[in-house]
């Protein structure tokens, strides 16, 4: 007899602060009883909560009732410190409090937080989590779990995974920095080479080639 009292049951949240602030309301259209009820609100409430008010449309009959909530994350992460990383279809936002997608998990993902791999990355991902971009030649898919690329690596990009970005830069002795030939050497005797990136990134992998090692003691960049 006891739960059909709460069905249909109103739960409003309000402001903590600003009293004409728009609540958050949730309406019970459950079609049967529930023994318990959890509400999670989709999209999120976004204010800090003050109070919340249970109204029935008879006579309300509760055993308990449990709040829980924390601080709101940025865009794209969960937790209770904000340590976990939604993975939602279409980059769409996760509950904060587990990580489950309303609008479904990403390709590659399953799961109640959408945290398990499906063992299959999308097209043109690799890796752990499928978090990195393949840059193959020719269109053609690389290695799910390393990146490497059966086709070579596509235009202006190199590596083991074709991970690294050819940047373009201007350079002394244009002709023997870039012909891309481990065999031409420069034949000068200067002692500084002055190479200047053409756009101001963050530098993740510097190649050089020299004929004989003991004659490079120290390669800075400033």
């Amino acid at each position: 007899c006891c739960e059909k009292r709460l069905m249909g049951f109103k739960l409003t949240a309000f402001h903590k602060t600003q009293s004409k602030a728009r609540p958050y309301i949730h309406n019970d259209n459950e079609q049967s009883p529930l023994d318990s009820y959890s509400i999670i609100p989709s999209p999120r409430i976004t204010f800090p909560v003050g109070s919340v008010r249970i109204d029935g449309k008879t006579v309300l009959a509760l055993c308990e009732v449990a709040i829980y909530g924390e601080n709101a994350c940025p865009k794209g992460q969960f937790g209770l410190a904000c340590e976990g990383l939604c993975n939602c279809a279409n980059g769409g936002d996760c509950f904060v409090h587990s990580g489950g997608c309303p609008s479904g998990c990403a390709p590659g993902y399953t799961g109640e937080d959408c945290s398990t791999l499906t063992g299959k990355c999308k097209i043109g991902w690799f890796g752990t989590n499928c978090q990195y971009q393949c840059h193959c030649a020719g269109s053609v898919e690389c290695d799910k779990v390393d990146g490497s690329c059966s086709s070579g690596c596509h235009s202006d990009w190199f590596g083991p995974a074709c991970q690294y970005d050819r940047m373009g830069f201007s350079a002394d002795k244009l002709e023997w920095l870039t012909d891309s030939n481990d065999e031409s050497c420069n034949a000068g005797t200067s002692k500084t080479v002055a190479v200047t990136l053409d756009t101001a990134i963050p530098l993740t992998w510097i190649r050089v080639v020299v004929r004989d090692g003991g004659n490079i003691a120290l390669i800075a960049s400033d």
